[in-house]
Protein backbone atom coordinates (compact mmCIF):
# COMPACT_ATOMS: atom_id res chain seq x y z
CA UNK A 1 0.00 0.00 0.00
CA UNK A 2 1.27 3.48 -1.04
CA UNK A 3 2.04 4.94 2.69
CA UNK A 4 2.06 8.93 1.00
CA UNK A 5 -1.41 8.47 -0.40
CA UNK A 6 -2.85 6.95 3.00
CA UNK A 7 -0.83 10.18 4.50
CA UNK A 8 -2.64 12.33 1.98
CA UNK A 9 -5.94 11.10 2.52
CA UNK A 10 -5.71 11.48 6.25
CA UNK A 11 -4.41 15.38 5.92
CA UNK A 12 -7.90 15.94 4.19
CA UNK A 13 -9.71 14.39 6.54
CA UNK A 14 -7.97 16.20 9.35
CA UNK A 15 -9.21 19.49 8.06
CA UNK A 16 -11.89 18.58 9.78
CA UNK A 17 -10.33 18.64 13.38
CA UNK A 18 -7.58 21.17 13.51
CA UNK A 19 -7.57 24.50 14.02
CA UNK A 20 -3.59 25.92 12.91
CA UNK A 21 -0.21 26.32 13.66
CA UNK A 22 0.89 26.58 17.32
CA UNK A 23 4.75 27.29 17.10
CA UNK A 24 7.22 28.55 19.49
CA UNK A 25 7.58 31.72 17.23
CA UNK A 26 4.93 33.61 16.28
CA UNK A 27 4.86 32.89 12.57
CA UNK A 28 0.70 34.36 12.51
CA UNK A 29 2.46 37.79 12.48
CA UNK A 30 1.52 39.50 9.65
CA UNK A 31 0.84 36.24 7.79
CA UNK A 32 -1.12 37.39 4.78
CA UNK A 33 -1.81 34.01 2.69
CA UNK A 34 -0.91 30.38 3.70
CA UNK A 35 -1.71 27.93 1.05
CA UNK A 36 -0.65 24.49 2.48
CA UNK A 37 -1.61 22.47 -0.54
CA UNK A 38 -2.97 19.75 1.79
CA UNK A 39 -6.24 19.29 -0.74
CA UNK A 40 -6.71 15.65 -1.89
CA UNK A 41 -8.89 16.88 -4.51
CA UNK A 42 -11.21 19.46 -5.95
CA UNK A 43 -9.88 22.62 -8.09
CA UNK A 44 -9.11 24.89 -4.68
CA UNK A 45 -5.93 25.33 -2.52
CA UNK A 46 -7.37 26.66 0.91
CA UNK A 47 -6.01 29.60 3.08
CA UNK A 48 -4.88 28.80 6.01
CA UNK A 49 -4.28 32.50 6.69
CA UNK A 50 -7.64 33.04 8.22
CA UNK A 51 -7.96 35.77 5.80
CA UNK A 52 -9.95 33.70 2.86
CA UNK A 53 -7.77 34.55 0.05
CA UNK A 54 -8.00 30.66 -1.67
CA UNK A 55 -6.51 29.55 -4.75
CA UNK A 56 -8.47 27.99 -7.79
CA UNK A 57 -6.86 25.67 -10.03
CA UNK A 58 -7.20 26.21 -13.58
CA UNK A 59 -6.58 24.00 -16.55
CA UNK A 60 -5.86 20.85 -14.64
CA UNK A 61 -9.27 19.07 -14.91
CA UNK A 62 -10.77 18.06 -11.72
CA UNK A 63 -7.34 18.63 -10.23
CA UNK A 64 -7.08 14.55 -9.39
CA UNK A 65 -3.67 14.59 -10.82
CA UNK A 66 -2.46 18.25 -8.92
CA UNK A 67 -2.68 16.69 -5.27
CA UNK A 68 0.31 15.02 -3.61
CA UNK A 69 2.34 13.97 -1.13
CA UNK A 70 4.64 17.04 -0.10
CA UNK A 71 7.42 18.07 2.14
CA UNK A 72 5.11 19.36 4.90
CA UNK A 73 1.62 17.52 4.81
CA UNK A 74 0.36 17.72 0.79
CA UNK A 75 2.27 19.31 -2.05
CA UNK A 76 0.79 20.10 -5.50
CA UNK A 77 1.67 19.49 -8.61
CA UNK A 78 2.25 21.83 -11.56
CA UNK A 79 3.34 20.30 -15.15
CA UNK A 80 5.19 23.24 -16.32
CA UNK A 81 2.79 23.41 -19.53
CA UNK A 82 -0.63 25.49 -18.55
CA UNK A 83 -2.06 24.80 -15.02
CA UNK A 84 -1.53 26.93 -12.65
CA UNK A 85 -3.65 28.93 -9.48
CA UNK A 86 -5.18 32.04 -9.23
CA UNK A 87 -5.51 34.05 -5.67
CA UNK A 88 -9.33 35.05 -5.04
CA UNK A 89 -9.40 38.84 -3.56
CA UNK A 90 -5.69 39.36 -2.73
CA UNK A 91 -4.51 42.44 -5.13
CA UNK A 92 -2.63 45.75 -5.02
CA UNK A 93 -3.78 48.74 -6.06
CA UNK A 94 -1.84 51.33 -4.80
CA UNK A 95 1.87 53.34 -5.11
CA UNK A 96 3.81 51.98 -2.21
CA UNK A 97 1.67 49.61 -0.75
CA UNK A 98 4.14 47.62 0.28
CA UNK A 99 6.65 48.57 2.91
CA UNK A 100 8.37 44.96 3.08
CA UNK A 101 7.30 41.07 2.30
CA UNK A 102 8.39 37.79 2.83
CA UNK A 103 7.80 34.67 0.41
CA UNK A 104 8.38 31.21 1.83
CA UNK A 105 7.92 27.42 0.20
CA UNK A 106 8.79 24.21 -0.41
CA UNK A 107 9.82 23.37 -3.99
CA UNK A 108 10.99 20.24 -6.17
CA UNK A 109 11.85 20.92 -9.43
CA UNK A 110 14.09 20.00 -11.68
CA UNK A 111 13.76 23.19 -14.21
CA UNK A 112 16.43 25.61 -14.81
CA UNK A 113 13.99 28.08 -16.93
CA UNK A 114 11.98 30.73 -15.18
CA UNK A 115 9.47 28.92 -13.31
CA UNK A 116 7.04 31.45 -11.28
CA UNK A 117 6.55 30.33 -7.77
CA UNK A 118 4.20 33.22 -7.12
CA UNK A 119 3.54 36.74 -8.87
CA UNK A 120 1.91 39.78 -9.03
CA UNK A 121 3.76 41.39 -11.54
CA UNK A 122 7.14 42.18 -12.17
CA UNK A 123 6.79 45.35 -13.91
CA UNK A 124 4.01 46.62 -11.34
CA UNK A 125 4.73 45.01 -7.36
CA UNK A 126 6.87 41.60 -7.55
CA UNK A 127 7.72 38.76 -8.90
CA UNK A 128 9.37 35.41 -7.09
CA UNK A 129 10.40 32.21 -9.56
CA UNK A 130 12.92 29.48 -9.78
CA UNK A 131 15.00 30.66 -13.14
CA UNK A 132 14.43 33.97 -13.83
CA UNK A 133 15.25 35.53 -17.16
CA UNK A 134 18.18 34.24 -17.27
CA UNK A 135 16.80 30.76 -17.24
CA UNK A 136 19.77 29.75 -14.74
CA UNK A 137 17.65 27.50 -11.80
CA UNK A 138 18.42 30.74 -8.97
CA UNK A 139 15.83 31.93 -7.05
CA UNK A 140 14.71 35.23 -8.61
CA UNK A 141 13.01 38.80 -7.21
CA UNK A 142 12.13 41.33 -9.23
CA UNK A 143 10.37 43.82 -7.64
CA UNK A 144 9.06 47.56 -8.73
CA UNK A 145 8.92 50.35 -6.12
CA UNK A 146 6.56 53.63 -6.59
CA UNK A 147 8.58 54.90 -8.78
CA UNK A 148 7.03 52.50 -11.73
CA UNK A 149 9.29 50.52 -14.12
CA UNK A 150 10.98 53.04 -15.88
CA UNK A 151 13.09 53.39 -12.71
CA UNK A 152 11.93 51.39 -9.92
CA UNK A 153 12.51 47.82 -10.89
CA UNK A 154 15.22 45.86 -9.64
CA UNK A 155 16.18 42.28 -10.54
CA UNK A 156 17.70 39.77 -8.52
CA UNK A 157 19.12 36.58 -8.28
CA UNK A 158 20.19 33.97 -4.92
CA UNK A 159 23.81 33.03 -5.67
CA UNK A 160 23.17 29.33 -5.38
CA UNK A 161 20.73 26.70 -7.46
CA UNK A 162 17.28 25.10 -6.72
CA UNK A 163 16.44 22.92 -9.18
CA UNK A 164 18.21 19.53 -8.24
CA UNK A 165 14.34 17.92 -7.83
CA UNK A 166 15.16 17.58 -4.59
CA UNK A 167 13.11 19.74 -1.72
CA UNK A 168 14.34 22.91 -1.17
CA UNK A 169 13.02 25.13 1.20
CA UNK A 170 13.09 28.78 -0.17
CA UNK A 171 12.50 32.07 1.08
CA UNK A 172 12.67 35.92 0.18
CA UNK A 173 12.28 38.84 1.84
CA UNK A 174 12.57 42.88 1.04
CA UNK A 175 12.13 45.51 4.03
CA UNK A 176 12.60 48.83 2.79
CA UNK A 177 13.38 50.20 6.01
CA UNK A 178 16.91 48.32 5.53
CA UNK A 179 16.53 48.87 1.63
CA UNK A 180 17.71 44.72 1.77
CA UNK A 181 16.84 42.06 -0.43
CA UNK A 182 17.73 38.60 1.18
CA UNK A 183 17.65 35.10 -0.19
CA UNK A 184 17.61 32.18 2.21
CA UNK A 185 17.86 28.68 1.05
CA UNK A 186 17.43 25.37 3.30
CA UNK A 187 17.33 28.22 6.22
CA UNK A 188 20.55 29.67 5.44
CA UNK A 189 21.33 33.54 3.93
CA UNK A 190 22.12 32.93 0.57
CA UNK A 191 22.66 36.85 -0.67
CA UNK A 192 21.60 39.94 0.87
CA UNK A 193 21.38 42.88 -1.53
CA UNK A 194 20.71 46.72 -1.53
CA UNK A 195 17.59 47.89 -3.41
CA UNK A 196 14.83 50.33 -4.14
CA UNK A 197 16.63 53.20 -2.07
CA UNK A 198 14.23 52.60 1.32
CA UNK A 199 11.23 52.84 -0.98
CA UNK A 200 8.05 50.83 -0.55
CA UNK A 201 7.06 48.26 -3.60
CA UNK A 202 4.39 49.00 -5.92
CA UNK A 203 3.58 51.05 -8.65
CA UNK A 204 -0.10 51.79 -8.19
CA UNK A 205 -1.42 49.41 -11.09
CA UNK A 206 -3.97 47.05 -9.76
CA UNK A 207 -2.67 43.50 -9.73
CA UNK A 208 -4.39 40.41 -8.32
CA UNK A 209 -1.85 37.23 -7.99
CA UNK A 210 -0.87 33.89 -9.60
CA UNK A 211 0.95 30.85 -8.30
CA UNK A 212 2.90 29.04 -10.87
CA UNK A 213 2.66 30.98 -13.91
CA UNK A 214 3.54 34.57 -15.57
CA UNK A 215 1.01 37.48 -13.94
CA UNK A 216 -0.82 40.84 -15.83
CA UNK A 217 -4.19 40.60 -13.70
CA UNK A 218 -6.37 43.31 -13.47
CA UNK A 219 -8.95 41.49 -11.89
CA UNK A 220 -9.37 37.85 -10.05
CA UNK A 221 -7.99 35.69 -13.33
CA UNK A 222 -8.24 38.38 -16.00
CA UNK A 223 -5.31 39.08 -17.44
CA UNK A 224 -4.67 42.55 -18.64
CA UNK A 225 -3.38 41.41 -21.88
CA UNK A 226 -1.23 38.68 -23.33
CA UNK A 227 -1.73 35.34 -22.67
CA UNK A 228 -0.21 32.85 -19.97
CA UNK A 229 2.03 30.64 -22.62
CA UNK A 230 5.34 31.15 -20.27
CA UNK A 231 7.22 30.82 -17.35
CA UNK A 232 5.15 28.09 -16.01
CA UNK A 233 6.56 26.14 -12.60
CA UNK A 234 6.82 22.40 -13.42
CA UNK A 235 7.08 20.51 -10.33
CA UNK A 236 5.75 20.90 -6.68
CA UNK A 237 4.97 23.63 -4.32
CA UNK A 238 4.66 23.06 -0.82
CA UNK A 239 3.33 25.28 2.47
CA UNK A 240 3.73 29.10 0.49
CA UNK A 241 3.54 31.76 2.88
CA UNK A 242 3.20 35.17 2.12
CA UNK A 243 3.88 37.99 4.55
CA UNK A 244 3.67 41.81 4.79
CA UNK A 245 6.88 42.22 6.71
CA UNK A 246 10.64 40.62 6.60
CA UNK A 247 11.09 37.80 8.66
CA UNK A 248 14.05 37.30 11.01
CA UNK A 249 16.40 34.52 10.88
CA UNK A 250 14.81 32.70 14.31
CA UNK A 251 11.78 32.53 11.71
CA UNK A 252 13.49 31.69 8.60
CA UNK A 253 15.39 28.92 10.46
CA UNK A 254 11.87 27.61 12.23
CA UNK A 255 10.50 27.05 8.95
CA UNK A 256 13.62 24.80 7.70
CA UNK A 257 14.49 22.85 10.85
CA UNK A 258 10.86 22.27 11.54
CA UNK A 259 10.32 20.53 8.46
CA UNK A 260 13.17 18.02 9.01
CA UNK A 261 13.23 17.55 12.63
CA UNK A 262 11.61 14.85 14.14
CA UNK A 263 11.87 15.59 17.97
CA UNK A 264 9.53 12.95 19.25
CA UNK A 265 10.61 10.04 16.59
CA UNK A 266 7.38 8.74 15.47
CA UNK A 267 7.56 9.44 11.90
CA UNK A 268 6.26 12.90 11.41
CA UNK A 269 8.19 15.75 11.21
CA UNK A 270 8.01 18.58 13.89
CA UNK A 271 6.15 20.91 10.97
CA UNK A 272 3.67 18.64 10.13
CA UNK A 273 2.95 18.16 13.82
CA UNK A 274 2.47 21.94 14.25
CA UNK A 275 0.05 21.52 11.30
CA UNK A 276 -1.91 18.75 12.42
CA UNK A 277 -1.81 20.17 16.05
CA UNK A 278 -0.27 17.24 17.96
CA UNK A 279 2.31 17.11 20.07
CA UNK A 280 6.12 17.30 18.82
CA UNK A 281 6.99 15.75 22.18
CA UNK A 282 4.80 13.07 22.44
CA UNK A 283 4.50 9.95 19.99
CA UNK A 284 0.73 9.66 21.44
CA UNK A 285 -0.63 13.18 21.78
CA UNK A 286 -4.33 11.70 22.60
CA UNK A 287 -2.80 8.83 24.92
CA UNK A 288 -5.53 5.77 22.91
CA UNK A 289 -2.39 3.67 22.48
CA UNK A 290 -1.86 4.56 18.95
CA UNK A 291 0.85 6.32 17.93
CA UNK A 292 0.17 10.01 15.61
CA UNK A 293 2.20 8.29 12.83
CA UNK A 294 -0.35 5.02 13.04
CA UNK A 295 -3.14 7.37 13.13
CA UNK A 296 -1.89 9.88 10.24
CA UNK A 297 -0.94 6.81 8.09
CA UNK A 298 -4.16 4.57 9.42
CA UNK A 299 -4.04 0.91 10.31
CA UNK A 300 -4.37 -1.57 7.98
CA UNK A 301 -7.51 -4.42 8.95
CA UNK A 302 -8.22 -7.49 6.82
CA UNK A 303 -11.01 -9.56 6.58
CA UNK A 304 -11.95 -12.44 4.65
CA UNK A 305 -15.21 -11.93 2.57
CA UNK A 306 -17.17 -14.40 0.90
CA UNK A 307 -17.98 -16.96 -1.14
CA UNK A 308 -19.56 -13.95 -3.20
CA UNK A 309 -17.56 -13.54 -6.65
CA UNK A 310 -16.59 -15.79 -9.34
CA UNK A 311 -14.22 -13.45 -10.98
CA UNK A 312 -11.40 -10.85 -10.18
CA UNK A 313 -12.97 -8.33 -11.09
CA UNK A 314 -16.47 -8.54 -9.30
CA UNK A 315 -14.47 -9.24 -6.27
CA UNK A 316 -12.76 -6.03 -6.49
CA UNK A 317 -15.70 -4.39 -7.29
CA UNK A 318 -17.21 -5.47 -4.37
CA UNK A 319 -14.14 -5.02 -1.99
CA UNK A 320 -14.12 -1.04 -3.33
CA UNK A 321 -18.05 -0.58 -2.25
CA UNK A 322 -17.23 -2.01 1.48
CA UNK A 323 -14.41 1.04 1.67
CA UNK A 324 -11.17 -1.32 1.10
CA UNK A 325 -9.64 -2.68 -1.67
CA UNK A 326 -8.22 -5.93 -2.38
CA UNK A 327 -5.76 -6.59 -0.47
CA UNK A 328 -2.41 -6.33 -1.27
CA UNK A 329 1.00 -7.84 0.30
CA UNK A 330 4.84 -6.45 0.49
CA UNK A 331 5.53 -7.63 3.98
CA UNK A 332 6.16 -10.95 5.86
CA UNK A 333 3.93 -9.85 8.75
CA UNK A 334 1.03 -8.94 6.14
CA UNK A 335 1.76 -12.02 4.64
CA UNK A 336 1.39 -13.63 7.71
CA UNK A 337 -1.87 -11.82 8.66
CA UNK A 338 -3.76 -13.06 5.44
CA UNK A 339 -2.59 -16.44 5.68
CA UNK A 340 -4.32 -16.85 8.93
CA UNK A 341 -7.50 -16.02 7.58
CA UNK A 342 -7.75 -18.79 4.67
CA UNK A 343 -8.79 -22.54 5.09
CA UNK A 344 -8.14 -25.33 3.30
CA UNK A 345 -9.72 -25.63 -0.03
CA UNK A 346 -11.02 -22.30 -0.67
CA UNK A 347 -9.79 -20.26 -3.48
CA UNK A 348 -9.13 -16.71 -2.02
CA UNK A 349 -8.45 -13.20 -4.45
CA UNK A 350 -5.88 -10.93 -3.61
CA UNK A 351 -5.41 -7.63 -5.34
CA UNK A 352 -2.85 -7.93 -7.99
CA UNK A 353 -2.89 -8.78 -11.71
CA UNK A 354 -0.89 -8.17 -15.15
CA UNK A 355 -4.49 -7.76 -17.34
CA UNK A 356 -3.28 -5.04 -18.63
CA UNK A 357 -0.02 -5.35 -19.76
CA UNK A 358 0.84 -9.19 -19.42
CA UNK A 359 3.84 -9.85 -17.54
CA UNK A 360 3.51 -6.44 -15.45
CA UNK A 361 2.00 -7.46 -12.21
CA UNK A 362 0.90 -4.55 -10.25
CA UNK A 363 -0.95 -4.39 -7.21
CA UNK A 364 -4.08 -2.41 -6.96
CA UNK A 365 -2.38 0.18 -4.74
CA UNK A 366 -0.15 1.15 -8.28
CA UNK A 367 2.63 -0.97 -6.54
CA UNK A 368 4.92 -3.69 -9.16
CA UNK A 369 5.09 -7.03 -7.19
CA UNK A 370 8.13 -8.43 -7.60
CA UNK A 371 8.79 -11.75 -9.93
CA UNK A 372 11.64 -13.83 -10.61
CA UNK A 373 11.30 -12.60 -14.73
CA UNK A 374 11.34 -8.90 -13.29
CA UNK A 375 13.91 -9.29 -10.62
CA UNK A 376 12.44 -6.04 -8.33
CA UNK A 377 13.49 -6.79 -4.78
CA UNK A 378 10.99 -6.64 -2.01
CA UNK A 379 8.67 -9.06 -0.38
CA UNK A 380 7.18 -12.13 -2.54
CA UNK A 381 5.77 -15.38 -1.96
CA UNK A 382 5.21 -17.28 -5.60
CA UNK A 383 4.82 -20.50 -5.79
CA UNK A 384 7.77 -22.42 -7.44
CA UNK A 385 7.93 -21.28 -11.46
CA UNK A 386 4.37 -19.01 -10.86
CA UNK A 387 3.39 -16.89 -12.55
CA UNK A 388 3.50 -19.10 -15.31
CA UNK A 389 0.03 -17.52 -17.50
CA UNK A 390 -0.55 -21.44 -18.46
CA UNK A 391 -2.73 -21.51 -21.26
CA UNK A 392 -2.38 -17.79 -21.98
CA UNK A 393 -5.32 -16.65 -19.55
CA UNK A 394 -3.74 -16.28 -15.87
CA UNK A 395 -3.47 -12.80 -14.87
CA UNK A 396 -4.92 -12.47 -11.50
CA UNK A 397 -3.51 -13.32 -8.36
CA UNK A 398 -4.84 -15.81 -5.86
CA UNK A 399 -3.25 -17.42 -2.72
CA UNK A 400 -3.17 -21.47 -2.24
CA UNK A 401 -4.82 -23.37 0.46
CA UNK A 402 -4.44 -26.81 -0.45
CA UNK A 403 -0.04 -28.59 -0.11
CA UNK A 404 1.12 -25.39 -1.40
CA UNK A 405 -0.74 -23.27 1.64
CA UNK A 406 0.02 -19.35 1.44
CA UNK A 407 1.56 -19.34 -1.82
CA UNK A 408 0.74 -17.36 -4.68
CA UNK A 409 -0.39 -18.11 -7.99
CA UNK A 410 -2.03 -16.82 -11.24
CA UNK A 411 -5.42 -17.55 -12.15
CA UNK A 412 -7.81 -16.79 -15.24
CA UNK A 413 -10.43 -14.60 -14.65
CA UNK A 414 -13.58 -16.73 -12.89
CA UNK A 415 -13.62 -20.12 -11.67
CA UNK A 416 -15.82 -22.55 -11.21
CA UNK A 417 -17.67 -21.88 -7.80
CA UNK A 418 -18.04 -18.91 -5.96
CA UNK A 419 -14.53 -17.43 -4.47
CA UNK A 420 -13.60 -15.68 -1.17
CA UNK A 421 -11.41 -12.39 -1.30
CA UNK A 422 -9.25 -10.92 1.53
CA UNK A 423 -10.86 -6.80 2.46
CA UNK A 424 -8.14 -4.88 3.06
CA UNK A 425 -8.90 -1.68 4.63
CA UNK A 426 -6.81 1.44 6.05
CA UNK A 427 -8.23 3.13 9.25
CA UNK A 428 -6.94 6.72 9.84
CA UNK A 429 -8.30 8.28 12.77
CA UNK A 430 -7.49 11.84 14.80
CA UNK A 431 -4.58 11.71 16.81
CA UNK A 432 -5.80 14.73 18.63
CA UNK A 433 -8.66 12.56 19.76
CA UNK A 434 -9.02 8.84 21.47
CA UNK A 435 -12.13 8.44 20.50
CA UNK A 436 -12.53 9.84 17.09
CA UNK A 437 -16.42 8.88 16.45
CA UNK A 438 -17.12 9.18 19.56
CA UNK A 439 -18.65 6.23 19.93
CA UNK A 440 -17.45 5.53 23.88
CA UNK A 441 -14.97 3.16 22.82
CA UNK A 442 -11.19 3.82 22.49
CA UNK A 443 -10.06 4.06 18.69
CA UNK A 444 -7.08 1.86 19.12
CA UNK A 445 -9.62 -0.79 21.07
CA UNK A 446 -11.62 -0.75 18.25
CA UNK A 447 -8.88 -1.21 15.58
CA UNK A 448 -7.78 -4.43 18.07
CA UNK A 449 -11.32 -5.87 17.67
CA UNK A 450 -12.20 -4.90 13.73
CA UNK A 451 -14.89 -2.31 14.07
CA UNK A 452 -14.69 1.14 12.32
CA UNK A 453 -12.95 3.87 14.70
CA UNK A 454 -14.89 6.26 12.12
CA UNK A 455 -18.51 4.97 12.46
CA UNK A 456 -20.36 5.63 15.61
CA UNK A 457 -22.75 3.20 14.43
CA UNK A 458 -19.63 0.55 14.17
CA UNK A 459 -18.50 -0.63 17.75
CA UNK A 460 -16.91 -3.60 19.53
CA UNK A 461 -19.97 -5.01 20.54
CA UNK A 462 -21.44 -5.87 17.16
CA UNK A 463 -18.20 -7.60 16.30
CA UNK A 464 -18.69 -11.63 16.36
CA UNK A 465 -22.57 -10.82 17.59
CA UNK A 466 -24.49 -13.73 16.34
CA UNK A 467 -27.76 -12.38 17.33
CA UNK A 468 -29.62 -9.96 19.70
CA UNK A 469 -33.56 -10.02 20.95
CA UNK A 470 -34.31 -6.80 22.30
CA UNK A 471 -37.77 -8.47 23.20
CA UNK A 472 -39.73 -5.48 22.28
CA UNK A 473 -42.96 -7.35 21.73
CA UNK A 474 -41.94 -10.19 19.65
CA UNK A 475 -39.07 -12.36 18.83
CA UNK A 476 -37.06 -10.81 16.03
CA UNK A 477 -33.28 -10.77 15.51
CA UNK A 478 -32.03 -6.71 15.27
CA UNK A 479 -28.21 -8.21 14.92
CA UNK A 480 -28.96 -7.77 10.79
CA UNK A 481 -28.23 -11.83 10.81
CA UNK A 482 -32.43 -12.22 10.45
CA UNK A 483 -32.01 -15.66 13.32
CA UNK A 484 -35.44 -14.32 14.42
CA UNK A 485 -37.28 -16.56 17.24
CA UNK A 486 -41.00 -17.67 17.22
CA UNK A 487 -42.22 -17.13 20.70
CA UNK A 488 -44.50 -19.66 22.77
CA UNK A 489 -46.71 -18.60 25.43
CA UNK A 490 -44.25 -15.70 27.09
CA UNK A 491 -45.88 -12.34 27.17
CA UNK A 492 -44.91 -8.83 27.14
CA UNK A 493 -44.57 -7.20 29.57
CA UNK A 494 -43.47 -3.63 31.23
CA UNK A 495 -39.32 -2.88 31.99
CA UNK A 496 -37.37 -1.42 34.15
CA UNK A 497 -38.08 2.07 32.59
CA UNK A 498 -41.50 1.39 33.03
CA UNK A 499 -41.77 1.11 29.03
CA UNK A 500 -44.87 -1.15 27.99
CA UNK A 501 -43.82 -4.03 25.77
CA UNK A 502 -40.42 -3.77 25.99
CA UNK A 503 -39.58 -7.34 27.95
CA UNK A 504 -40.97 -10.57 27.66
CA UNK A 505 -42.69 -12.18 30.76
CA UNK A 506 -42.24 -15.78 31.52
CA UNK A 507 -44.55 -18.26 33.59
CA UNK A 508 -41.51 -20.52 34.80
CA UNK A 509 -43.95 -23.78 33.35
CA UNK A 510 -44.15 -24.42 29.71
CA UNK A 511 -42.85 -20.71 27.54
CA UNK A 512 -40.22 -20.15 25.78
CA UNK A 513 -38.88 -18.82 22.90
CA UNK A 514 -37.85 -21.41 19.88
CA UNK A 515 -34.67 -20.44 17.86
CA UNK A 516 -35.04 -23.70 15.59
CA UNK A 517 -31.73 -24.81 14.16
CA UNK A 518 -30.75 -21.46 12.86
CA UNK A 519 -27.60 -20.82 15.03
CA UNK A 520 -26.03 -24.57 13.54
Amino acid sequence: MDLHRQKRLFFAFLLFFTTGMQATVNLNNGLVGHWKFDELSGTTASDSSGNSYDAVLFNAGDGSNNWNNGKVNGSIYLDGTNDYLAIQDLHYNQAGQIPAVSISAWIKTSKANQGMIISYDRSEHWRFSVGGDNDNGKLFLATTDLRGSETGTVDTYSNNTVHNNQWRHVLVTYDSSSSLKKFYIDGSLDRSVSAHGNRNLGSGTQRYGIIGTNCEDINFNQMQEGDRTSYNFQGYLDDLRLYDRALNTSEIAHLYNNAITDTDSDGLFDAEEESLGTNANSTDSDSDGLTDYEEVVGVHTYEKIGPTERTWHAAKTNAESLGGYLATITSSSEQSTVQALISSGELTWLGASDHENEGTWKWVTGELVPTSANGLSGYKNWNTGEPNNNKGIQDYMHIYSNSNFGKWDDAGLSTDTMAYYILEKVLITDPNDSDTDNDGFSDSLENDVGSDPNDAASTPMQVGLQAYYPFEGNASDTSGNNRHGTIFGATNGTDRFNQPNKTLSFDGIDDYVSLGDILD
